[in-house]
């Protein structure tokens, strides 16, 4: 009132006149209280909202941020244009190996902290959102018939060449450690190693049999077992983990219970997987979507929602969530995807 009082008195006297014969609070003996506040005289917003210009690691982040989708989108060109001209021998994971180099270069040549530090690898982002929807494209893309054909080398390959490989590995690198040839690691350490780099991604070659016309089975088998070593390879690795305690005793027994663990969890993993693809295929049956035009990215989005499901499922029960996505994508490649519309297939294959 105090601080506009002829629009308070305008107010008063044009909605509510019997206020002006009403006594006032001096005569009525009330104590005086403070006039409250006016929202239109001396109101500046900024008081109430804290208003900052932008800062400079706000700015660099959105930078690199840019930065990260165009080298995606550079290495995924370069790549296609190798390919049209008929050049393998530079597959498209080395110039993505290029590009990032030259990322981190520009970093260094800034001197930026920011930039580095989000350029940095963050292994929680690569296993929570990067290698799931690898696995089940490798698994929901694979030709399920020609693998099934040739499951016992593809198993073989896989299981058998990928723990020897991890065997032969680890002992290297810890005899190289003993003689001072290399960086001295346990034993322990020594195997977890030969565990993580004995898993193969023969992209090249893949993408030589598809010029070339391979037969199926040939494909099949090195696709599946490059497919298959992953899970192995990581599965392999957290077993050589649980003996990272202080108590842990290496014998014969304690190789055969890391046996057990394996077997294990690989398979809890295959079963929560493949019972994830089938319950998939029984909804996608029973709901009837591909009889409804518009239900497309519906079907798209379960597509996606039952694999990830499987993933964390067997992640909270201490499994393998590699294991489970891979063989979700398998059971819902044969049972799920003929229960899609036609543009569903096309939008999800």
């Amino acid at each position: 009132h105090t601080a506009c009082p002829s629009l308070c008195s305008a107010v008063r006297h044009r909605r509510w006149p019997h206020l002006e014969r009403m006594p006032n609070a001096d005569s009525l003996g009330w104590a005086p209280t403070a006039p409250p506040p006016c929202a239109f005289a001396g109101h500046d917003p900024e008081q109430e909202i804290d208003l900052k210009p932008e800062s400079s690691e706000e700015a660099t982040h959105r930078w690199t941020v840019t930065l990260g989708i165009l080298g995606i989108a550079a290495t995924m060109v370069s790549g296609e244009l190798l390919k049209r001209r008929g050049i393998f021998r530079i597959p498209e994971a080395v110039i993505g190996l290029l590009v990032g180099v030259a990322a981190g270069g520009l970093s260094e040549m800034f001197e930026s902290q920011t930039m580095a530090e989000d350029e940095s690898f963050d292994d929680e982002f690569f296993m929570v959102w990067l290698l799931p929807p690898i696995i089940f494209a490798a698994g929901y893309n694979m030709n399920v018939p020609a693998f099934f054909d040739n499951l016992g080398p593809t198993m073989l390959l896989a299981f058998g060449g990928t723990v020897l490989s991890a065997a032969v590995v680890g002992a290297c690198v810890y005899l190289a450690g003993q003689l001072g040839l290399a960086y001295r690691l346990s034993l322990l350490a020594s195997f977890f190693f030969g565990s993580l780099i004995s898993a193969t991604d023969p992209v090249t070659v893949l993408a030589i049999f598809k010029v070339i016309g391979v037969r199926d089975d040939i494909f099949a088998v090195i696709f599946g077992e490059s497919v298959l070593n992953d899970a192995v390879a990581i599965v392999l690795a957290r077993t050589i983990l649980s003996f990272n305690t202080p108590d842990a005793d290496i014998s014969l027994l304690t190789c055969l219970q890391a046996a057990t663990v394996f077997c294990s969890i690989f398979l809890g993993s295959m079963l929560i997987g493949s019972l994830g693809g089938t319950l998939s295929a029984l909804l996608f049956k029973g709901l009837g979507l591909a009889r409804v035009d518009d239900k497309v990215p519906l079907e798209a989005a379960l597509c996606f929602a039952f694999p990830w499901s499987c993933y964390y499922a067997a992640e909270a029960l201490e499994l393998s969530g590699i294991v489970a996505i891979l063989f979700c994508g398998i059971a819902m490649a044969t049972y799920a995807r003929p229960n899609l519309s036609r543009h569903a297939r096309t939008l999800t294959t």
